[in-house]
């Protein structure tokens, strides 16, 4: 130390820095007095100290942190001025190494400093933290040369060590509340996050007491508002809503706190009405450094979820149930097909009443066997249909209830109690048919009636009541019983497939095709129960689009039902050469009996090798070829291919099982003129073949076309065009009755859809006229030529749209000589 220096100013000065160290000041506010310190300490004209950053980017960027003497500007250049290249400050800035320099200028007393650097002697050494990792530098400097010797130079490796340390414990102190407020935040941050989740969340410590229990747990269990340092066992045994299992829940409770590490997922249903289904996840929690220290519990309601896969999962069952009813849809079509065509080849006339009852039987079950394959087809992709048939809602029941009652029987000898059943059956003068298939409405019936007898085995009463529906154009029916009723959890289930509670007697499958039906045909089936009061089904049926009549028509005014037209004779084919192939050797057997009746010359083909054979044999010549579609080998679009090849006016008709699995287009793309579905009747068939091989008229024909649709109007006059007819096409009623009242036509096709006036009551005010033509209805609502529930008064044929060439030449064939004359 230099004689200039006091040791009274050297005591005060670090007595001053080690009370700085003391009050564990920040950074920013312990630098700048220990610099003052060291400067005071030392007798310096100026001091600065220098840090570098705590996470780097360049090592060699010094920041000022604590400075006095001289203008903070001219210190803070000083690391680049003179602390790179060879600068005097080089050592320091960048090596972090101590120096000292008595006497910069080298000359007398007197001379200048630079202004950048305002000091003739200088030294510094560099400052570290306890780990000895340099951050910084401490420097001095004095306008007098030789002004710090090594005395002095001990000082101030004293003053930069306690810098060091008083940054060290500011850093430690900053990090630790920084930590502090991290928690604080992420307390907050975590309470908000648990009480918005949608998840039941329940932290448990080892000896099972809580300490979070957010709100969603609380809502999903009905728990008490103190929950918190509650024990878990106590907390859920007090809930208000629990497990139906309360017991098992509990007690696996007591097996997870009595093994920390085990985890858990589970399920669990709610005593809820409807039921809820909660999932368990439970998982241990760790600290740090991975011990046990308690257990977090998830709470999920996986209800709607768990709904989503039970749909899911019905909808992999249905079509699994449609992939196995379309493979035995052949097989079991086949066995129909030859209980109706026996039932067909029989001469009803010649048989007593009894017999032909039983007959009539026969055949209707067959027809109905067919139609419940086809819905059990269409339960695993239900869609929107247009009715192909009408049902008699009275008549449906009547018919449904004789049949049900030998199984009402058979359940009273058996011990089960006596069935009383009671019809409230409105008039059907006042009542429409309803757009449903008569089978397909009787299998519904049936349905309901074995489940309400199931459900009352100690005898009841059931009640069917029919009657106008107060929706406009239908029709309600009700099936009520005073059976045992069903709870809310089951009847929201009632109509899913495969839901039972019949156990093994019950497939699960009856309701679910009832319902199938009923909504695929435009209609609504509800179902009201309560236990131990019975059960009612509520059926809304909708009325056919067109054929009704108006409430305002008395019954004796009623037009002419369609069943009061004559009858038209069967068709003959006398002289067609028809070639049946199946590989049904009784099929074969029966259509060639049916056929050789109506006076065609058959020929028989077992399977489609011998088809091809028949038609490549010299000679051959068939004016329709009848083959089945599924045979080995050679199949039936193989034949039909052939047939189109080798004999283009061969009509082709298709009798096949898959019917309904295969669009109308693909048949007609492949070479089929007509699509029939086993099992047909002899008429069906009979029918067909007559229309593919009607001639067309030996004359044009006059024929007005009434449709609002240009496409549809043009394609159909070019095809009547092509059979030599002379077509006018109007898009209205009020405009065909205009051309009608100054022109006579021979025909009139008319669309069903005419705005509104119809194409139904055109047809009515047709048969009005002295003289009126041959009225044909074309309409989307057909499925078949002259489809009966569309035969209304003053329509004498109908055709489904669209139609084909074929298809008008077929109706028009009919007409040998113009139906109107001149007026």
């Amino acid at each position: 130390m230099t004689v200039e220096q006091s040791p009274a100013l050297l005591l005060r000065a670090l007595t001053r820095a080690s009370a700085l160290l003391a009050e564990g000041l920040s950074e920013e506010r312990l630098v700048p007095p220990l610099t003052r310190c060291a400067a005071e300490a030392l007798n310096a004209d100026f001091a600065g100290v220098y840090l570098l950053p705590e996470q780097p980017a360049n090592a060699t960027t010094w920041r000022l942190a604590g400075q006095c003497g001289v203008d903070s500007e001219i210190l803070a250049g000083l690391p680049t001025k003179f602390g790179s290249g060879a600068g005097v400050l080089a050592p320091l800035f960048q090596g972090t190494r101590e120096i000292n320099e008595a006497d910069l200028l080298g000359g007398g007393a007197g001379a200048n400093l630079p202004p950048q650097l305002p000091a003739r002697s200088v030294t510094g050494v560099p400052v570290r933290r306890r780990d000895s990792r340099p951050i910084g530098v401490l420097l001095v400097g004095a306008t007098r040369p030789n002004a710090f010797d090594a005395e002095a130079l001990g000082v101030l490796r004293s003053i930069a060590q306690m810098i060091g340390v008083g940054i060290d414990n500011a850093r430690l102190a900053a990090g630790q509340q920084r930590v502090r407020r991290l928690v604080v935040e992420s307390q907050a941050t975590l309470g908000t996050v648990l009480e918005s989740v949608g998840s039941g969340v329940c932290v448990v410590e080892l000896g099972g007491t809580v300490r979070v229990a957010n709100k969603a747990l609380q809502d999903l269990f009905g728990l008490p508002g103190r929950s918190v340092g509650t024990p878990q066992e106590e907390l859920f045994a007090a809930a208000s809503i629990k497990p139906r299992e309360s017991e098992t829940f509990l007690a696996r409770l007591r097996e997870l706190i009595s093994r920390p590490t085990e985890v858990d997922e589970s399920e669990w249903e709610l005593a809820t009405e409807p039921p809820r289904i909660v999932q368990r996840y439970s998982a241990p929690m760790r600290s740090l450094v991975g011990e046990v220290v308690g257990r977090v519990d998830v709470y999920t309601e996986i209800t709607e979820s768990r709904r989503l896969y039970t749909q899911l999962l019905n909808s992999e069952k249905l079509r699994a149930i449609g992939e196995m009813a379309s493979g035995v849809a052949h097989d079991f079509n086949n066995l129909l097909a030859s209980i109706l065509g026996q039932v067909e080849l029989l001469h009803p006339d010649e048989l007593k009443p009894p017999t032909r009852e039983a007959l009539a039987t026969i055949r209707q079950s067959a027809l109905d066997g067919a139609r419940i394959v086809r819905n059990l087809q269409g339960l695993s992709r239900p869609r929107v249909e247009t009715p192909s048939t009408t049902a008699d809602l009275n008549e449906a029941v009547r018919s449904a209830v004789e049949m049900a009652r030998p199984r009402w029987a058979g359940a009273a000898l058996h011990g089960g109690g006596a069935i009383e059943l009671s019809l409230n059956l409105t008039d059907s003068a006042l009542l429409s048919r309803v757009a449903i298939d008569p089978a397909e409405l009787r299998e519904v019936l049936l349905n309901l009636l074995f489940n309400a007898a199931d459900a009352m085995p100690d005898g009841g009463r059931i009640e069917i009541t029919t009657r106008p529906s107060a929706h406009p154009k239908a029709a309600d029916l009700e099936v009520r019983d005073t059976g045992h009723g069903m709870p809310e959890s089951v009847r929201a289930r009632i109509f899913e497939p495969f839901f039972s509670t019949k156990g093994p007697k019950g497939s699960g499958l009856g309701l679910a095709v009832a319902y199938s039906i009923i909504t695929r045909r435009g209609g609504q089936i509800s179902v009201e129960s309560t236990t131990g009061a019975g059960t009612t089904f509520n059926l809304n049926l909708p009325y056919v689009p067109i054929g009704a009549p108006s409430p305002a028509v008395q019954p004796a005014q009623r037009p002419e039902a369609p069943a009061a037209r004559p009858a038209q004779p069967a068709p003959s084919l006398t002289g067609a050469r028809i070639l049946v192939a199946d590989d049904e050797p009784g099929l074969v057997a029966i259509v060639r009996q049916l056929m050789e009746r109506s006076g065609a010359a058959v020929s028989i083909a077992h399977g489609g090798t011998a088809a091809l054979e028949s038609l490549r044999s010299p000679g051959a010549r068939f004016d329709v070829v009848i083959t089945d579609l599924d045979m080995p080998e050679v199949d039936g679009w193989a034949v039909a291919s052939a047939v189109k090849t080798h004999a283009p006016g061969t009509h082709v008709v298709m009798l096949t099982g898959w019917a309904g699995e295969i669009a109308p287009e693909d048949f007609k793309q492949r070479g089929v003129d007509v699509m029939l579905a086993k099992p047909c009747s002899r008429a069906e068939l009979e029918s067909a073949i007559a229309g593919l091989l009607a001639a067309k008229p030996s004359t044009g024909l006059d024929v007005l076309l009434v449709d609002d649709e240009p496409v549809f109007a043009r394609a159909v006059r070019d095809l009547l065009g092509l059979q030599g007819h002379q077509v006018t096409v109007v898009d209205s009623v009020a405009a065909a009755m205009e051309l009608i009242h100054s022109h006579s036509f021979d025909v009139v096709l008319t669309d069903y859809s005419l705005g509104e006036v119809s194409g139904a009551e055109l047809a009515e005010r047709l048969a009005d006229l002295p003289v009126s033509p041959f009225v044909v209805l074309i309409t989307g609502y057909a499925t078949e030529i002259d489809d009966a529930s569309l035969m209304t008064r003053g329509v004498d044929a109908v055709l489904p749209k669209p139609c084909r060439g074929d298809d008008l030449r077929q109706v028009l064939s009919r007409l040998s000589t113009p139906t109107a004359q001149p007026r």
